[in-house]
């Protein structure tokens, strides 16, 4: 008998051959029934090894590595209390706190194996030896030595770790140190080494010992007593990971219970509300609700998230109207949790909280980005840090990644790492999928022996886990301190936990969301601008059934309104041409896969072009506001409700398993319905169709409650676009200043649709953020690459004793404050335009003045900072003729895009050409299309027959197109193709790449 105890996963980051799956599986393989993971200084894999060990039969144990007093520790959790000393000991580690004396204590219940081999306090002579550990270890009553694999250079190591347990109370335990499946495995170990170190290999095969071997191998090399001392261990150990550790926090209250404390919130908060209190189901149904989460034992819960976000509100903080289905609660309303009063749209309680299934509800918050760290600060505060965590996250290395990781380790090709990379897609499928499903990646790997090579070796090392990270979101609370319940990192300043969410939901941790969401900072600063101008506007009080506000939905002018700046979206929306606040909740709930194949169906029907088929008299209320189509969940619930009979908590039990395919909990609830209908006075084939139409629509049926919330955001960003245009476009515009030059260019694009006025940078104005100055907006100097905030505070400083009188007042005054490549980039971004009209004479001037600034500096007035109006030596400009083509390209550089001219002409036809379309709108056309523009990029190939052709970028103020000039059209027009020349182009969109277009003419222009 032999228990392999000594075993590295994946979750010992790029040190190991074995993902959970990959262990299992060899345990599997090999016939062992136990094993224990062992994984450095961490119990990251504890939750993915007992799950996946115990559906295979196999007893898993719990263990974790750790250098203490420089001897390499092995430790085994024997009890419930053991699994908590290797939780301690886990957190500690990570806090770099482990005290000497830890070991000392007593009712640690953990085996310690000392692993010689690897400790450097073993290299001491033996007596010494000895009485070290015996005072290292007091407290804990099993200790072992434990015995590695031989090696042909430490046998007298080896034949010393045996004497010495021999002579000593410490057996000696067989313990190979186990970290990749078979042999040849080993040479993964190099490879994610050299991920993890940057270096480079040549080696691409090798093997080595720590292998998972059988137990024949085993028993030529360990004595039986050292094998059957794993059995000993392994007997000792009575320990169940899958008990619930965790326990909702209470709420503070000063005397009366959470509950009484719920219900007084609750009534209060109602009050508030500006609802009609003779409408009975307001009260009826918030003593439902109180009554249910009270019997369910939720109380706390409310109360704590209501307290959060009271808090986030009293401090200014924005908090979303509500998400998820925590908007289908009454309750949450009351309790200013969400802003969605849930009878007049129709929301369902039970959608969010189930009394049947007795599960903790998800109250989902959203908080403005930039303030998210202040509501968990608050959390920290109010109730302790040890009672609130960061949730983890790993990060594996998938396809895509492990493609370009081999690419570089190997120095292969960077023409076939590309190559394979593209051929991927979006890369959500492995490379076995990848290799069944996408022919072109199937063709390289078949095809091409290098990309066949790289693939090969991407295997080895797809799915391991390249490191870790926080959940956007999620955190933890906790009545006891977490450190005694939960294995924890220590890391600036925060706990994060060591497991995933799903496995601390399961073991009874109350997870909440507060989710950063940047479009409630976006609405926040537009109102604060508007504040500026002395504009108070409430989105509480704003008209839902606006015109204005539909009108500009229909035109499709979407950019930065949440929800909607996909350009998928913007088509649906410009199909449906929504009317009522309805219609955008319909969309948010459509534009998914699956259910966007209604969405035509949608707009036909509300457009009075294709009959709506309500398939019931009784379901009309339920379909007809969405024309007959099911889009919600809560459509489900109601139609088993009204034709079955069901209560509302029992159709939100058929809802999720048809939602989820439990068939069987399908089978028992599709007969359920049936007679449940029968007894209402259906006929049985009447309610299958019903029946079979539910289970077709549950696939795509979406939480309305969520469609709703999000609505709100997406309503309120439209009504103010809408009325205060100039305002929104600041905020979006500072929020996407680090984003893409194509979506800050898409952006400016609808700005210039909507004819407002916005203005290159200028160094009379060196602003860090787009200002709004006279409904004018005004593009900082931080736009400019090479210009930062630390050199746009000292322009700024020189600015405020008075303005430039002209460029060589600026050079003189700026000089040693600028550099010589940041003056060059402030005059191609059309900044120093005002001080004269040629950016190609300011070019050519600029090194003469910069050269004499120190002279002519020394008359600046040191009090004034300014220079003086006469008597200072004057220089000349070196007069050069304007090249508009070379501004155009040089301001492209510097901003990223023109803002300072249009690329083709200003004319009231599409920048002065008749029939032509900007790129961002021929990117969208499916049809023939011309466009125009300024080629940025030039890349010309020679096919298999030996023919030139090209591949080129094409750039105007909306965005940038690729094209593609196949050779007996490069023929004619290869002379235009350079970098610079302004051309018109007509051709096809490339039906699969609608980035790309398929020249069929092209005509060269002048400026």
């Amino acid at each position: 008998m032999f228990i392999p105890l000594h075993i590295y996963s994946a979750y010992t980051f790029l040190s190991s051959g074995f993902t959970i799956d990959r262990l299992i599986s060899a345990l599997k393989e090999k016939g062992y029934t136990s094993a224990a993971l062992t994984d450095k200084n961490v119990l990251f894999g504890i939750p993915d090894f007992f799950t996946l060990a115990k559906k295979q039969g196999i007893t898993p144990l719990a263990g974790i590595d750790i250098v203490f007093e420089n001897f390499a520790l092995t430790l085994f959790a024997k009890t419930e209390q053991g699994y908590r000393t290797l939780m301690m000991v886990s957190t500690l580690v990570s806090k770099q706190s482990l005290k000497a004396d830890f070991f000392t204590q007593k009712n640690l219940d953990v085996v310690v194996v000392i692993n010689p081999a690897q400790s450097q306090g073993f290299q001491v002579e033996d007596s010494p030896l000895a009485l070290t550990l015996k005072k290292l270890f007091s407290g804990i009553q099993q200790v072992y030595i434990g015995i590695p694999l031989p090696q042909a250079s430490n046998t007298k190591e080896l034949k010393r770790y045996r004497d010495f347990a021999n002579q000593y109370p410490y057996p000696a335990v067989a313990f190979p140190h186990i970290r990749y499946p078979k042999p040849q495995d080993a040479i993964v170990i190099d490879i994610l080494d050299a991920i993890n170190q940057g270096k480079t290999l040549t080696i691409r095969e090798k093997n080595g010992p720590d292998y998972l071997p059988d137990l024949a191998e085993i028993q030529q090399i360990y004595t039986e007593a050292e094998r059957l001392q794993t059995v000993e261990i392994a007997n000792l150990i009575q320990f169940n990971f899958f008990v619930k550790r965790g326990h909702l926090l209470r709420y503070p209250t000063s005397s009366s219970s959470s509950q009484e404390t719920l219900r007084e919130w609750a009534i209060e908060g109602l009050q508030q509300r500006a609802i009609d209190f003779s409408n009975i189901a307001y009260l009826t149904r918030l003593d439902f609700e109180l009554t249910t989460i009270e019997q369910l034992g939720f109380s706390d819960y409310f109360l704590i998230v209501s307290d959060f976000v009271k808090y986030a509100k009293a401090h200014r903080i924005p908090v979303g109207p509500g998400r998820g289905s925590a908007p289908g609660s009454l309750v949450a309303y009351a309790l200013h949790i969400t802003d969605i009063d849930p009878i007049p749209h129709g929301l369902l309680f039970e959608r969010f909280l189930n009394p049947s299934r007795k599960t903790m509800p998800d109250i989902d918050i959203d908080i403005a980005d930039v303030d998210r760290e202040k509501i968990i600060a608050y959390l920290k505060d109010k109730y302790g840090a040890a009672r609130v965590a960061h949730i983890i996250t790993y990060q594996t290395i998938q396809a895509k990644q492990a493609i370009r990781d081999i690419g570089r380790v190997y120095q292969f090709s960077q023409t076939s790492v590309e190559q394979l990379s593209k051929s991927l897609g979006d890369g959500k499928l492995d490379l076995r999928q990848s290799y069944k499903k996408l022919p072109a990646f199937q063709n390289l790997f078949d095809k091409d022996q290098e990309c066949a090579d790289i693939v090969r070796l991407a295997h080895k090392i797809e799915g391991f886990i390249r490191q870790s990270g926080l959940h956007a979101a999620g955190i933890i609370l906790n009545q006891d301190p977490l450190d005694q319940v939960l294995p924890l990192i220590a890391q600036d300043n925060k706990y994060i936990t060591q497991y995933e969410m799903n496995y601390l939901e399961a073991q009874g941790f109350l997870k909440i969301d507060i989710l950063g969401l940047r479009n409630l900072t976006i609405i926040q600063s537009c109102l604060q601008s508007l504040l500026l101008e002395g504009i108070s506007v409430s989105l509480q009080t704003i008209p839902y059934d606006d015109d204005a506000v539909y009108g500009l939905l229909k035109r499709g002018l979407n950019m930065g309104i949440f929800q909607l700046e996909s350009e998928g979206m913007k088509k649906a929306m410009m199909l449906i041409q929504p009317s009522s606040f309805a219609d955008i909740v319909s969309l948010i709930a459509l534009y998914r896969p699956g259910p966007m194949d209604h969405i035509e169906s949608y707009a036909n029907r509300k457009k009075g072009l294709e009959p709506v088929a309500i398939f019931d008299p009784i379901l009309k209320d339920i379909l007809t506001p969405t024309y007959g189509i099911i889009i919600y969940q809560e459509q489900i619930m109601q139609i088993a409700q009204k034709m079955a009979g069901f209560t509302l908590a029992r159709a939100d039990d058929f809802r999720r398993a048809i939602s989820k395919k439990d068939l069987t909990a399908m089978t028992n609830l599709k007969s359920d319905f049936i007679q449940g209908a029968i007894t209402q006075g259906y006929k049985q084939d009447h309610a299958m169709n019903v029946y079979n139409l539910i289970v077709k629509f549950a696939d795509y049926g979406f939480n309305k409650s969520h469609s709703v919330a999000y609505a709100t955001i997406t309503y309120q960003m439209a009504y103010l676009k809408t009325y205060y245009p100039h305002a929104f476009y600041l905020a979006i515009l500072n929020s996407t200043a680090s984003t893409s030059d194509t979506k800050m260019g898409q952006y400016l694009d609808e700005i210039r649709q909507l004819k407002l006025v916005i203005s290159a940078p200028s160094i009379d104005k060196p602003f860090m953020h787009f200002t709004l100055e006279k409904n004018k907006l005004i593009a900082p100097l931080t736009m400019i690459k090479g210009i930062n905030n630390e050199v746009c505070r000292r322009i700024e400083q020189v600015v405020k004793k008075g303005a430039f009188k002209d460029f060589s007042d600026c050079v003189i005054r700026l000089y040693d404050q600028v550099h010589a490549n940041q003056f060059l980039a402030l005059i191609d971004a059309g900044a120093l335009d005002r001080l004269h009209g040629s950016r190609a004479t300011l070019r050519a001037s600029l090194d003469i003045f910069i050269k004499n600034a120190k002279v002519q500096a020394t008359f600046i007035d040191e009090q004034t900072g300014l220079l003086p109006g006469e008597g200072l030596p004057k220089i000349n400009l070196i007069t050069r003729e304007e090249n508009h083509l070379e501004n155009i390209e040089r301001e492209i550089d510097v901003l990223g895009m023109v803002l300072s001219q249009s690329i083709l002409g200003t004319q009231k036809s599409y920048r002065g050409f008749p029939n032509l379309i900007s790129i961002r709108d021929a990117k969208q056309s499916h049809q023939q299309i011309g466009t125009g523009g300024m080629i940025r990029q030039v890349r010309v190939i020679q096919t298999k027959a030996g023919q030139p052709m090209a591949f080129a970028t094409l750039y105007d103020e909306t965005d940038t197109l690729d094209l593609v000039i196949f050779p007996k059209l490069y023929a004619t027009v290869g002379p235009l193709l350079e970098r610079g020349k302004l051309v018109i182009v007509s051709g096809s969109i490339d039906k699969e790449k609608p980035s790309t277009l398929l020249v069929e003419q092209i005509q060269g222009l002048q400026r």
